[in-house]
């Protein structure tokens, strides 16, 4: 087992007894929170074209950017629909180590748009603090970098 597949299945099991903590949930609940989530990434990313048209010169490096922030932004809505499905099932399979060790395996077959999520997440904050630094673009107005501007 990989360094990651046992990282996955530690964290899974935070919750003593997932299946005490999910017993009755209804399972209208886990298409719910899927939409919301599906929706909120996607509405996410108008704020990261306002920052792709905050860039002076709209080079290669200002489209690597926006493409790390959508890239992100959907692995992250894939990956959310996936646990969210994983929920869904270990409820409606009656819970249990048999169900929970189906749905781990599931996850780990299916954690490429969580690590490009991670990746993107990443390189998106990498190269934006370096656009913002070189004074490519400037920071949100929400954003207080003044120490960064001497």
């Amino acid at each position: 087992m990989s360094s990651d597949a046992v990282i996955i299945a530690n964290a899974l099991h935070i919750i003593p007894n997932p299946e005490k903590a999910l017993y009755g949930a209804p399972l209208w609940r886990f298409p719910v929170s899927a939409l919301i989530c599906t929706l909120g990434m996607t509405l996410s990313i108008l704020g990261y074209l306002g920052i792709y048209g905050s860039y002076k010169e709209k080079g290669l490096f200002s489209k690597i950017v926006f493409f790390c922030a959508l890239a992100a932004s959907v692995g992250g809505a894939v990956y959310h629909v996936i646990c969210t499905s994983c929920e869904w099932f270990y409820v409606k399979l009656g819970g249990g180590e048999s169900s929970f060790a189906l749905l781990t395996d599931f996850m780990k077959a299916h954690d490429l748009p969580m690590r490009l999520c991670g990746l993107c997440w990443c390189l998106f904050g990498l190269l934006f603090l370096i656009s913002v630094l070189t004074k490519k673009t400037t920071p949100p107005a929400s954003t207080n970098l003044s120490f960064l501007y001497p």
